[in-house]
């Protein structure tokens, strides 16, 4: 099975309303193959999670301090922040 996702946003709280778009990563397209198709899904939501977090990183954090970031697991990325206090 072939499954495509769009994952539509990985965003954290805002400190505000005006930074809502700073925290939202769009359109993360990704394709993914497994032999179910919810198996190929969950892998595209994953790797589109995944994804998003290093845009987010790269936007956020300055180019000579990303590589310092590590990846997040997937448990961490289907987390809200709130849920990890």
């Amino acid at each position: 099975m072939l499954a495509t996702v769009l994952v539509p946003a990985l965003s954290s709280v805002p400190a505000t309303a005006a930074d809502a778009d700073l925290f939202t990563v769009r359109a993360v397209a990704v394709d993914a193959t497994a032999e179910t198709a919810p198996a190929a899904r969950d892998r595209a939501v994953a790797e589109g999670r995944r994804q998003a977090f290093k845009r987010l990183v790269d936007r956020l954090v300055p180019a000579s301090d990303a590589a310092r970031i590590p990846a997040p697991t997937d448990a961490r990325t289907t987390t809200s922040p709130a849920t990890r206090r």
